[in-house]
């Protein structure tokens, strides 16, 4: 497992909140001489938020599925290629599944 931003907080001698205002795109109360010293120890340490914990605090998944009756079908992985080509530019993973042709279990599972 990698560094935490409480082990980057811990070495910068900062809260956990300065850290994570820090290392964020968006305006803050940070100094700029303590946004620089952050990153630089996150960027010592090869930092990576934690893509769960951030899902979790934000209280969005990033996450779409994607359901499908045939996958065999070469228009439909060409397709589904080309979602996920998009998803990925906006940072959105997919799942993929696929239902069976007959319809009771394709109401049952996928109203």
């Amino acid at each position: 497992m990698g560094i935490t931003i409480k082990d980057i907080a811990k070495e910068c001698g900062v809260s956990v909140a300065t850290v994570s205002m820090a290392l964020s795109d968006k305006p803050s109360r940070v100094s700029e001489n303590t946004k620089k010293k952050v990153r630089e120890i996150a960027k010592k340490h090869n930092y990576r938020p934690n893509n769960a914990a951030v899902s979790l605090a934000n209280k969005k998944s990033r996450l779409i599925g994607i359901v499908f009756n045939d996958l065999r079908n070469t228009h439909i992985s060409s397709l589904f290629m080309a979602i996920n080509g998009v998803l990925e530019k906006k940072r959105i993973f997919s799942g993929m599944s696929h239902y069976r042709r007959r319809s009771d279990y394709r109401y049952r599972y996928y109203p």
